[in-house]
């Protein structure tokens, strides 16, 4: 005589079996575990799909956007956006957590304060983080283009690149 279960027994055990094999199931890849942060340099970074800059963009972040590093080889770095988007960068286009705290002080400091004069630039005019050529570049004044000098220092830094923490 073979064996039946009562439908009700069947259906549970129906459900059961299958909840357990959709449990395996997940919708989305495991993520690299996150071994610092960083922030976007430039006013437009492309991240990159390999480690080859030439490679195909899979997205553009910000100046100032936080991103987690996921990955490093050599001067590159693997970074996940906010909205979990992966890609590739240089190092020398990511700004370090004490490289954007110094810049959005001197941000801060110097909101408000009064024009010491209108300068002209010659030529386009790259205007980095920090006082080194090295350094990102977040935003670029433009060949003519008038701006107003709030502050100005002079310095000779000439130190190696801190590495990315």
């Amino acid at each position: 005589m073979p064996f039946r279960m009562p439908s009700r027994t069947l259906r549970i055990f129906v459900v059961a079996v299958t909840l357990c094999a959709l449990s395996g199931c997940n919708a989305k890849p495991e993520q690299a575990p996150v071994i610092g942060h960083a922030y976007a340099g430039p006013a437009s970074l492309s991240l990159h799909k390999e480690i080859d800059l030439k490679s195909a963009t899979v997205t553009t972040v910000r100046h100032g956007e936080k991103l987690e590093i996921v990955g490093q080889r050599r001067r590159f770095y693997k970074v996940r956006t906010s909205q979990g988007v992966e890609g590739w960068t240089s190092d020398r286009d990511l700004l370090d957590t004490a490289q954007m705290k110094r810049l959005r002080g001197l941000a801060a400091e110097t909101a408000g304060q009064p024009s010491q004069g209108v300068a002209t630039t010659f030529t386009n005019l790259n205007v980095h983080a920090e006082p080194l050529r090295q350094s990102p570049s977040f935003i670029q004044v433009k060949e003519h283009e008038k701006v107003d000098v709030i502050a100005h220092k002079v310095s000779n830094a000439r130190r190696l690149r801190q590495p990315v923490n």
